[in-house]
């Protein structure tokens, strides 16, 4: 069973400077209930197979979640031209227990380490034409 939440938001301060912000969670679960063989005609028989360990536990359950966090600060300094300041963080959690509450799901997430990561990005439009004129206007 899949869910997944998405939060976005911005916040524009000036016509030339503005901060985006999306968060997303994503909890995908398999829990197994029985097993069977495929046989060569396609059609199912039992098995003896259980996909326990000695103590009890699936082998084969899994609980994953992602857990991301971007924000973007933009600076447009000049027409065509902007730096961007970003901050990402991502949490990544695969487990074998399944839990079955959303909310305990998502706070055992959240207690997990994440990875941060931060970025710097400058384009500057710089008009070729307008700079080679102006050498040219100089000779």
């Amino acid at each position: 069973m899949d869910h997944g939440a998405q939060l976005e938001g911005s916040y524009t301060f000036t016509n030339t400077l503005s901060l985006n912000a999306d968060v997303r969670h994503y909890w995908s679960r398999a829990q197994y209930v029985e097993y069977h063989e495929l046989l060569l005609d396609g059609k199912l028989a039992a098995t003896g197979y259980n996909g326990r360990y000695e103590d009890g536990t699936s082998k084969h359950d899994v609980d994953f979640d992602a857990f991301t966090v971007d924000v973007w600060l933009r600076w447009n300094f000049a027409p065509g031209s902007e730096i961007t300041l970003g901050w990402k963080d991502n949490i990544f959690v695969r487990e074998g227990i399944v839990r079955q509450d959303y909310f305990e799901n998502l706070d055992n997430t959240w207690r997990s380490p994440g990875i941060n990561s931060f970025s710097l990005k400058a384009i500057w439009f710089l008009d070729a034409g307008s700079v080679l004129s102006k050498r040219r206007a100089r000779r």
